[in-house]
This record gives structure tokens, sequence and C-alpha cells, in this order.
């Protein structure tokens, strides 16, 4: 039976309360039960639940597996204190990244639509169809205490987006755009406590290349209200690296440095709608805006290789991800007139409430473990509140051109610092 099922009927035993299907040894006094969420330590150097774990597997290692575990010289403690820097918490980072990805995607669209409605009425002679591009610059890096159960991690994307949208009427556009986007992040290294070992430089990374087509589509109903909706898939690759360091419990051999690499495909689906409405006052507008957002993200199942043959590569299964927001934002912007172009500045700021992100789970095994015991890792809770904040320059030329800037950070999230530059034009024709 493939692997991918036989974790699958586990994981489906388990909630069933089938606990005879699952792996379950008792080692040193502990139990590891197979598919248990588990407490752990993202940085520190000892980790006692993951020592368990380690030790458990030696009754059925292969390979050069076997040979970590002579090692420990048949004690309880296998790899002396390097448990934590071992333990694959990695992954529990990849589903936030690409959720947040997709969320990205229905702002990107949100502000589309407002670029457009800039010239809703007929500030420069325009036509049926406009087409658009922009480049996209991200910046993220979020720390963590070496209590959390995710590593800290910092990063940056690039993204190039090409679009058409058809203006029906003057109130009324429907759109669409392509992206793609290049992903790269590095985890932050471990902490060496206990008996000193040297960390790598980093712990690991992710890097992701996606592509995906986003529709949209914005209807005036009058002067002020409007409506909007959006609808996005993509999809793409990741690749995952592990850095990490065994040490042996009696501490007289060198460290072995561990770099375990994986690739996997990957999905996300974002929907949309808002609505909101202006209020204008000469040349000034005041738009409060409501949107929610639902995506989902999905990778599958993949498996490690030892680039270094220290036999700890592993099997990693990460659980769907789901995000249910609404944003609750105010625009504030300004039509300045000049013989060359009409210039909008404007202000946003969204209150974003998530409702459905749970903490993010994985299921780990190794690969020379015959019985393919299990150990799943639990991720840090989401913040629940947290706001966006942007500023964007629209200029509408005359022609049917418009180019546009756009800079947004993210606030209030714990621990998390993130910003984006955006640059682009459309010609309407």
């Amino acid at each position: 039976m493939p692997r991918n099922e036989t974790r699958n009927e586990k994981r489906r035993a388990g909630h069933h309360g089938l606990i005879g299907t699952r792996t379950v040894r008792s080692v040193a006094g502990a139990t590891l039960i197979a598919g248990l969420g588990v407490p752990f330590t993202s940085a520190l150097a000892s980790n006692a639940t993951y020592q368990t774990f380690l030790t458990s597997t030696c009754a059925t290692a292969t390979g050069a597996l076997i040979t970590r575990c002579a090692e420990g010289s048949g004690t309880a403690n296998v790899s002396g204190d390097s448990e934590s820097s071992l333990n694959p918490s990695q992954p529990l980072s990849s589903q936030a990244s690409s959720l947040a990805q997709a969320r990205d995607k229905s702002l990107e669209a949100s502000e589309k639509m407002d670029d457009l409605r800039s010239n809703k009425d007929g500030a420069t002679n325009i036509g049926t169809f406009s087409f658009l591009a922009n480049g996209r610059r991200s910046i993220f890096d979020r720390t963590r205490e070496t209590t959390d159960a995710e590593r800290g991690i910092s990063g940056d994307s690039t993204a190039f987006e090409i679009g058409m949208d058809y203006r029906t009427t003057t109130r009324t556009v429907f759109g669409g755009f392509i992206d793609y986007q290049k992903t790269s992040s590095t985890f932050d290294a471990d902490v060496a406590v206990g008996t000193p070992f040297t960390p790598q430089t980093n712990a690991g990374s992710i890097d992701s290349n996606m592509s995906g087509v986003t529709f949209f589509l914005s209807h005036n109903f009058n002067d002020r209200a409007y409506v909007e909706g959006s609808l996005g898939y993509r999809f793409g690759d990741y690749e995952f690296s592990r850095n990490a360091v065994f040490q042996e419990s009696t501490r007289t051999q060198a460290q072995r440095d561990v770099l375990a690499v994986g690739n996997t495909d990957g999905t996300q689906l974002m929907a949309s709608v808002g609505f909101g409405f202006e209020i204008n006052k000469n040349a000034l507008t005041l738009s409060p805006r409501f949107r929610t957002t639902y995506t989902r993200s999905k990778l599958d199942d993949y498996t490690e290789a030892d680039k270094n043959n220290n036999g700890l590569e592993m099997n990693v299964s990460i659980d769907d991800s789901q995000s249910l927001t609404t944003n609750l934002g105010l625009g504030l912007s300004v039509a300045i007139s000049t013989p060359a172009a009409v210039l909008v500045p404007q202000f946003r700021v969204e209150w974003a409430h998530e409702f459905k992100d749970d903490p993010q789970e994985v299921t780990t095994s190794f690969v020379l473990d015959t019985d393919n015991t299990e150990y799943k890792l639990t991720g840090d809770k989401p913040d629940r509140d947290y706001y966006n904040i942007g500023i964007s320059f629209v200029g509408v030329f005359a022609q049917g051109w418009m180019a546009f800037f756009d800079y947004e950070r993210v606030a209030g999230y714990k621990d998390l610092d993130r910003k984006q530059f955006t640059l682009g034009a459309r010609l309407e024709f």
C-alpha cells in the first residue's frame, strides 16, 4: 500500500479512536503514541519528547539510522543535547506563508479595483478595454521566542502580474490577471544551549515558485455605493531544506551536520467579496469598506533526502489549511488636477480578523524506520487580529494611461514585520 494511503488510514483510525491501528511504544518509562500532538520548543538544545521519539525508532531502524542509534551507546539519550536542532519543525511555517500569499491576491484585486474607481466618472477619455502590468516586492521577518513551537523566519518575494479588464459601462468593470511569484525564506539558526555544539548558519529554508490566475468584478450602484468580488487559483512547487546538528550522546565524536531536502507541489484557492461606499466632498473622497476572504492551501506529502547520508531523512505530511478573514477599513483619497494628469494620492487602513486559521499540524516519520512511527508537530496559534496600512499614488493621464505605486505594511501582528511595494501601469483603449 502506498505510504500516503497508509498515513491517511492511520489518521482516520485515530480520529475514530482505534488506537490499535497506530504505532504505540513504551520507551524509558514514557509512552509515545503516533499521531498525538506533542509539546516542544523550536530552538532550545534539549528536548525530552523528541528524544523519546528518536529512541523509540531504534528498534526498527535500518541503514544509517542504525549507526546513529548505536552512537547512543545503548542509552535512552541517543542524541545528546541536539534534539531540538533535529526536531523537524520547519514545515510548520509553510502553510502560514501560503495562506498569506493567497490573501494578498485578494487585496491586490481590491487595490486594482480602487484604482479603476479613481477614473469611474471618465476623468480622461477612456476605452472599453485596458491592459495592466505591475511588479511587487515583499520583505518579511518573523521572530520567535525559544519557547515557541515554530522557528523564526525571514525572507522576501518578487511577483509579476499582467492582466486585462473590460469596462462594460463607466460603472462596471470585469477583469483578470495572471501572476508569477518567487518566495525565498530562511530559518533562524538554532540556539546552542546545554552541552555545547555548533549550530549551522541557519536552520534551513523554504523556496517556492507559484503561478496562477485571479478574476475580479467591480460595480458601482450609483455615485457612492459599490460591490466587488474576486476569485483566484494558484499552483506551484516548494523546496524545503532542514539544516540540523546530530550530537551523539557520549560527545566523544565530532558532531554531524544534517542537510535534509525535499520537494513538493502545492495549490492555493482564494475567494473574496466586499462592498463600500464613497463620501465625496469636492476633491476629497472618504470610503468606508468591508471585505471577507476565504483561502485554502494544500501541500502534497514529500520525502526528504539526506544529502550528508546521516540516515535522519523524514517523510513529511502537512495538513491542509484554511483561513476566513474579514477586513473592515477606511480609505481616504484626494483628486488633484494638473495640466498633465489627475493625481490621486490614497491612504487606507484595515482591521483584519481571522476566524478559521487553526495552528498548523505536520506529521513526520523516519524514512529508515520500518515501523513508520509518527511524530506529530503542532504550531503556534495565529494572531486573530492585525492591521493592513497602505499608501498609494495613482496618476490618470491622457490617452488612457494610468500609473500607480503602492506601499503596504502589516501592523499589530505578533512578531511579524512585513512590507510590500508595488509599481505598475494600465493602458485603456
